[in-house]
């Protein structure tokens, strides 16, 4: 349900952005999303869903595309928002 997970304060979402092989895009979408919504977030989280798949993706692991993202935006970036898979 809504408001489930471990984010450590109340929190608002500011954008979703979706990865696309092979995983290009989503710098450049996280860019836009600020852009459009003209904040700039404290935290990038990286779902769950991508940061526990399997199999992963054949092309970058949860892992470096959080440093990928950091290193690009100077934004943290958390790998997974949830306890549970």
């Amino acid at each position: 349900s809504l408001g489930d997970g471990t984010f450590e304060n109340p929190s608002h979402v500011v954008a979703f952005v979706k990865c696309e092989c092979p995983g290009r895009t989503v710098v450049p979408g996280i860019g836009m999303a600020m852009k459009l919504s003209e904040i700039k977030p404290d935290k990038i989280y990286l779902s769950s869903c991508l940061a526990n798949a399997v199999p992963g993706c054949p092309y970058t692991g949860a892992k470096d595309l959080a440093n990928i993202i950091e290193e690009k935006t100077g934004i943290e970036v958390v790998v997974g928002t949830h306890d549970y898979h």
